[in-house]
């Protein structure tokens, strides 16, 4: 009976993944949608070689052109973004958050020494839903 009431060590990642995912979505994301709403002006989040920034899509003049927000990647995690419903077959890798509140939908990965999951995150919301989490 104590098996079932305490997880086993391997399947911790797991299940810290499960309630990160499970709580309001991730900071980049959180950040574009109420930026992108309190601003009134759409919101990027890039992924770029070595970091995923936030930054707003265009500049006023005279507006500092650093991002809002940096994540650091390193050579041991990956992340990929998809957008499934973009009308190139090759989109630049930026996922664009409306000030109505809306995204485009994407899909997000990663890849990494924990594990890898993927989550799809709806347009509406911009609440994410597991596709796929194993943890290693």
């Amino acid at each position: 009976m104590l098996s079932v009431l305490v997880p086993h060590l391997h399947a911790l990642p797991a299940l810290h993944l499960h309630g990160v995912l499970a709580r309001p979505p991730p900071r980049p994301v959180r950040q574009a949608q109420q930026r992108s709403v309190q601003e009134r002006q759409p919101y990027l989040i890039v992924w770029q070689k070595d970091s995923i920034i936030l930054r707003p899509e265009s500049l006023a003049q005279g507006e500092n052109a650093a991002p809002d927000d940096t994540i650091a990647l390193d050579k041991y995690h990956s992340f990929s973004l998809r957008l499934p419903a973009a009308l190139e077959k090759n989109p630049l890798p930026q996922w664009i958050f409306w000030p109505s509140g809306t995204c485009e939908p994407a899909d997000v990965s990663f890849q990494g020494s924990d594990g890898a999951w993927e989550v799809n995150y709806s347009p509406l919301t911009a609440r994410p839903q597991i596709v796929r989490y194993a943890a290693k």
